[in-house]
C-alpha cells in the first residue's frame, strides 16, 4: 500500500462530494476505479505517471473479463473507467506539487474510437411486449402478502414507467389515488438527477390498475403510515436483523431484479429488467400518440432524436398520458410561432455597417427557414399525417 496515494484518494472523494456534488455511489465508482489503476501499477506513487503504463493499463482493461459477469468487459465499462482515471489525473496534475507530471501521458486515457463509439450506441436490447408483461403479472401468485407485493411492483412500475431506483423509496403517502398520480418528491423519492416529478399513470388496463389500487388499499388498511414504504422489504427471519418496529425500506433494487427474473421464469419468457419496461411504455406512446410533442411524456426511444423525448424538459403536468392529447403540444403551437417569425420586419442594412448587414442577411435566411418549417408544420398538424423520419426537420424542432 501507498500512504501518500491513499491521502489523494481521500482528497480526491472530498473534491468530488464537495466541488462536483457527485453521489456516495458514483464517488464509490470512481475510486473503485483508481484502487484497480493502483494495483495494476503495484502501488507506485501517482506522480510518477508515464505513457507506457496508462498504455498498458488501457490495454489491460480492454482484455480483461467482467467481474460481475464473467464475459467480455462491455464498452461503456471501458469508457467510464478511463474517463475516470483521466479526470482524476487532470486533479492531480493541477496542484502544485505535480506541477512537474507528464501532462501528456493523462491523453491516453482514452479507449479506441470503435470502443467509444459502441458505448455510445449501445446494442438493441429486445423489448418486452405488452402482452410480456401480463404474463409476468399473470405468472406470479397472490396468495400472501409478499406474493400480492411482488405482483403489485411488476404492475406499478408498468403502470408509472418509474425507475426501481425510485420505486423502493416511495412512500404511501406519495400515491395520489383520485387523480391517478405519483407525487415524485425528490426530497425523499430517489429520482435520477433529484428532480420532482408529477407521474400520471399511463393507460395500460384498467386491470394493471386495479391491481396497484388494491395494494395501497391493503397497506392502508393494514394500518401502513403514511411515510411507511408502499413497497416494504422482506421481514428478515433472524431476529437481530429484524426490524424492532416498522416495515423498512430496500437498500438496494436487487429484490426488484430479483422479483422481476422469478416472473419471468414463472412466465417462461426471457427476463426483462424493469427498466425496459419503459421502453414498452415509449412504443405505446408512438402508437397512442396523435402528436411527435406528445411522446415527450415517455422515456426517450432509443431509436428517436433525444430533442423530441426529452424527459426532462417538460413543465410540470406534462409528464404522464394525459400529455399525449395536450392541445399545448399539437404541432400548431409550433405553426404559430413560425408564422409569427416569418411575418417579422427584415431590418435593412446600413451602408457602411458590415454587422449590420450580416444580421439583416441573417434574418432573410431565418425568414425562409421558418416559412419551409411552416409548410412541413401544417402538413403534420392536418389530419394526422405520419410522423417525419428521424433526422428531418419536425424532429430537430425544440421540444
Amino acid at each position: 500500500m501507498n500512504d501518500q496515494n491513499d491521502q489523494l484518494r481521500y482528497a480526491y472523494r472530498v473534491h468530488l462530494n464537495g466541488a462536483d456534488g457527485y453521489s456516495t455511489k458514483s464517488i464509490d465508482a470512481v475510486l473503485r476505479h483508481i484502487v484497480e489503476y493502483e494495483a495494476f501499477i503495484k502501488y507506485r506513487d501517482f506522480r510518477y505517471l508515464t505513457k507506457e503504463e496508462v498504455t498498458a493499463f488501457r490495454d489491460y482493461v480492454l482484455e480483461r473479463p467482467s467481474q460481475a459477469k464473467g464475459g467480455e468487459l462491455s464498452s461503456r465499462s471501458i469508457v467510464q473507467t478511463l474517463a475516470h482515471l483521466k479526470a482524476f489525473f487532470l486533479w492531480l496534475a493541477n496542484k502544485p506539487a505535480f506541477r512537474r507530471m507528464d501532462r501528456a501521458a493523462i491523453d491516453y486515457f482514452r479507449p479506441p474510437r470503435r470502443t467509444e463509439v459502441t458505448a455510445r450506441t449501445g446494442p438493441d436490447q429486445p423489448i418486452p411486449s405488452p402482452d410480456d408483461i401480463r404474463k409476468m403479472i399473470a405468472a406470479l401468485p397472490a396468495d400472501t402478502m409478499i406474493e400480492r407485493r411482488n405482483r403489485a411492483l411488476v404492475a406499478f412500475i408498468y403502470l408509472t414507467g418509474m425507475r426501481d431506483g425510485a420505486v423502493i423509496s416511495i412512500r404511501c403517502k406519495h400515491i395520489l389515488l383520485e387523480a391517478r398520480q405519483v407525487n415524485q418528491d425528490a426530497r425523499e423519492v430517489h429520482t435520477k438527477f433529484g428532480k420532482n416529478m408529477l407521474t400520471t399513470w399511463f393507460p395500460v388496463g384498467d386491470d394493471i390498475e386495479q391491481i396497484v389500487v388494491n395494494w395501497v388499499k391493503e397497506r392502508l388498511t393494514r394500518g401502513a403510515e403514511p411515510d411507511d414504504p408502499l413497497f416494504p422489504a422482506t421481514p428478515s427471519a433472524v431476529p437481530p436483523l429484524a426490524p424492532a418496529s416498522g416495515d423498512v425500506f430496500w437498500k438496494t433494487t436487487g429484490p426488484v431484479r430479483e422479483i422481476f427474473r422469478q416472473a419471468c421464469q414463472a412466465a417462461e419468457i426471457r427476463y426483462f429488467p424493469p427498466h425496459l419496461f419503459r421502453k414498452t411504455l415509449a412504443r405505446l406512446g408512438e402508437k397512442m400518440c396523435r402528436t411527435p410533442g406528445g411522446i415527450q411524456s415517455v422515456e426517450p426511444e432509443p431509436r428517436a432524436p433525444q430533442s423530441v423525448y426529452n424527459l426532462r424538459a417538460l413543465r410540470p403536468g406534462r409528464h404522464g398520458p394525459t400529455a399525449w392529447t395536450h392541445p399545448g403540444t399539437c404541432l400548431t403551437e409550433w405553426a404559430k410561432r413560425a408564422r409569427a417569425r416569418a411575418d417579422r420586419p427584415v431590418p435593412r442594412g446600413v451602408a457602411g455597417n458590415t454587422e449590420r448587414n450580416h444580421d439583416a442577411g441573417r434574418e432573410v435566411t431565418d425568414r425562409a427557414c421558418s416559412s419551409s418549417r411552416l409548410a412541413k408544420l401544417g402538413r403534420l398538424c392536418r389530419g394526422g399525417s405520419p410522423p417525419s423520419p428521424p433526422g428531418s426537420i419536425a424532429t430537430r424542432l425544440p421540444y
